[in-house]
């Protein structure tokens, strides 16, 4: 059975966390972490995010964000 649907509105707090298959490492040297970093970055000047914190650890990383613009999928498919 899939998990129910996620409610989004513009102005919404969320906690991502994106990991790696079996907790494998998806960031291994630091310019890919600065890759998802950029990325992130994109996605806040285009969809009008609000970023509050975030963090890159090697097999996943969180964002602390407010969704101004764009619902949370879109901004999550930008990434």
């Amino acid at each position: 059975m899939g998990r129910r649907l996620r409610v989004e509105f513009r102005g919404a707090m969320y906690h991502v966390i994106q990991r790696g298959n079996n907790w494998e490492f998806i960031f291994g040297r630091p310019d890919e972490r600065d890759f998802i970093i950029k990325q992130v970055g994109n996605s806040i000047e285009i969809d009008g995010v609000t970023m509050f914190a975030y963090v890159v650890m090697s097999n996943h990383y969180h964002l602390l964000l407010r969704t101004d613009g764009e619902f949370l999928s879109k901004v999550m498919h930008r990434i």
